[in-house]
């Protein structure tokens, strides 16, 4: 990997960053192996397009490259977690590490245009618009990305991936969109719920069907009783179920 990152001088009042040198070395070594740019991989059987900010890795991969014992990796990667520094999905043999303000210290050009001239005309403004604007949809992209990260992780069933789609898609247009917690939530529910992935399918087609926010049991596999959340009958519309 060739190129250079940016290091700032705040780094070193990060108490979680420099705790001492292993968490120091793992910071860095997670800063300069994530990815610049959109980069394809490939995770569990299915392409998929990193953002950059992420990188995929292991707990063996790290102890190996750092001389840290794995057990020490796993204790700084979670406070890492705990401290906001970054997200990540694991799966079965490496996870996706996603850098926190990696847009913040890596890709702004003047990370102190706030201190500068307040009297600038409204036309001076405007590239500060843009670039905020540009960030916001570099956090949208990158959230899209860890919705596919945790569908590609819980099946590799085209249809049913299509489904959770469609669903996702449902939830932002009644102003719900997914958070990863709620996918979370949605993949246990189904679970509990299914056991197949056509029963799983129909489930969330049921939902997407009748603008459903949540999930339920199939109409006729528990007698007459109606989903949580829904009105009687001639009230309108549905009183949708939070995840």
């Amino acid at each position: 990997m060739n190129g250079w990152i940016k290091l700032h001088r705040n780094m070193l009042d990060n108490p979680a960053v420099c705790k001492d040198a292993e968490h120091l070395a793992v910071w860095v070594f997670l800063l300069l192996n994530a990815t610049h740019k959109p980069y394809d991989t490939m995770i569990g059987g299915k392409r998929v397009t990193l953002q950059p900010g992420q990188l995929v890795t292991s707990r063996v991969t790290l102890s190996d490259e750092l001389d840290i014992s794995q057990s020490k990796v796993e204790r700084i990667i979670n406070l890492f977690k705990i401290e906001q520094q970054i997200e990540q999905q694991t799966f079965s043999k490496n996870r996706v590490i996603s850098i926190l303000n990696w847009h913040k210290y890596q890709e702004s050009e003047h990370q102190n245009e706030q201190e500068v001239d307040t009297n600038r005309t409204p036309s001076e403004h405007q590239p500060d618009t843009n670039k905020n604007k540009r960030i916001k949809e570099l956090k949208n992209t990158r959230t899209e990305e860890q919705k596919n990260l945790l569908f590609a992780a819980y099946t590799s069933n085209p249809d049913l991936i299509s489904c959770l789609d469609s669903f996702s898609e449902l939830r932002k247009k009644i102003k719900k969109p997914l958070t990863d917690r709620a996918i979370t939530l949605l993949l246990g529910k189904l679970d509990e719920l299914a056991t197949g992935d056509v029963d799983k399918i129909a489930i969330l087609e049921q939902s997407i069907l009748n603008s459903w926010q949540g999930i339920f049991p199939l109409k006729g596999e528990t007698g007459n009783a109606q989903p949580r959340g829904r009105p009687p009958r001639g009230s309108g519309e549905y009183d949708l179920l939070s995840l």
